[in-house]
């Protein structure tokens, strides 16, 4: 196995396992550490970042904008970009991360906005 295809398990192995269930709680409302808490206000604010700077981009002549969120996880910035009337593709490298991603987006109405991969 080459270096890459071992690091690209270790990931994988860690983001479909232990790591899911972490950042499942980081980015849901579990009560969380002190670390953990400034983790989600970070990702928090960068989420807000990029919504406001899609929102300040015109869309396609269609009015559908395409997106791709690469590296989705639970797919909190999957469901905002659906939720405002953009196409979304999600991908992740764990499959838990994924399946999470068209769960959520389903649950908040938006599930034919999203195709979520692994």
């Amino acid at each position: 196995m080459t270096e890459i295809t071992q690091h690209k398990q270790k990931l994988l192995d860690y983001f479909d396992g232990l790591g899911f269930e972490r950042w499942s709680a980081i980015y849901g409302d579990a009560e969380l550490s002190g670390v953990r808490r400034t983790i989600r206000e970070g990702h928090t604010a960068m989420l807000e970042t990029a919504v406001a700077w899609l929102s300040t981009h015109e869309r396609p002549a269609a009015n559908v904008a395409h997106v791709l969120d690469a590296g989705c996880g639970t797919g909190l910035l999957t469901i905002e970009l659906a939720q405002r009337g953009m196409q979304v593709t999600a991908v992740d490298l764990a499959p838990q991360m994924a399946q999470a991603t068209q769960q959520a987006a389903i649950a908040a109405g938006v599930g034919e906005r999203v195709v979520a991969r692994s």
